[in-house]
């Protein structure tokens, strides 16, 4: 085996190691694996992070990880085949966002991580949508049938009491179904989210 062979192996070992330190919820083993001065860019439209936002440091990769663990208690990662490419780590993950409270729901990502001395100089996410991973199928989120069957509704022009006594939920659970669905499609409103699915052909309407 060659240096630069070895050198990658190394870098792929450290992301499959992040990746058993997530699903272990284990910060402190995550924050072992990152940089002192780490880069963290999640994925825009992420339901843990404002679009937009990085975080630095062991100090925000800690705020963004107790966020999220402590909003998705059950939450883990699912993830491909790891693509090498210099120093950059690529890989198709599947985010598994459960809650502990219904179904979890999927949200799939390409992640780069930039690698160097045997730690994590830079992590960042894209849609699936906009990118690929070479070797590698990559899933896009889909919207459940009861979130389907939400939009639906709201896209007859029912609102959000009227669908939570039809179905026999909250609206608490109405508006979540909501949320997750605007986070899979991207969109800005829940106006946004009913005319995407009806432009995806996702809806029966």
């Amino acid at each position: 085996m060659s240096v630069t062979e070895d050198l990658g192996s190394g870098h792929i070992d450290v992301v499959k190691q992040w990746f058993a330190a997530f699903n272990a919820h284990d910060i402190d083993a995550l924050c072992a694996l990152a940089d002192p001065e780490v880069e963290f860019v999640p994925l825009d439209g992420a339901v843990t992070a404002p679009p937009g936002t990085t975080y630095h440091g062991h100090d925000g990769l800690r705020t963004l990880m107790e966020g999220s663990f402590k909003r998705f208690p059950q939450v883990r990662v699912d993830h491909g085949t790891p693509q090498l490419s210099g120093n950059r780590v690529t890989v198709a993950i599947d985010f598994v966002l459960d809650d502990g409270l219904g179904p979890p729901q999927v949200r799939a990502a390409v992640s780069h991580y930039l690698v160097a001395d045997g730690l994590i100089r830079r992590i960042s996410a894209e849609d699936p949508d906009r990118t690929h991973v070479p070797g590698e199928r990559v899933r896009a989120a889909t919207l459940s049938p009861r979130e389907r069957e939400v939009l639906s509704r709201l896209a007859d022009g029912r609102t959000i009491p009227e669908i939570a006594d039809e179905l026999v939920l909250s609206p608490l659970t109405i508006r979540t179904h909501v949320r997750n669905a605007k986070d899979k499609l991207h969109a800005r409103t829940t106006a946004h989210a009913v005319a995407i699915a009806v432009d995806k052909k996702v809806l029966d309407v």
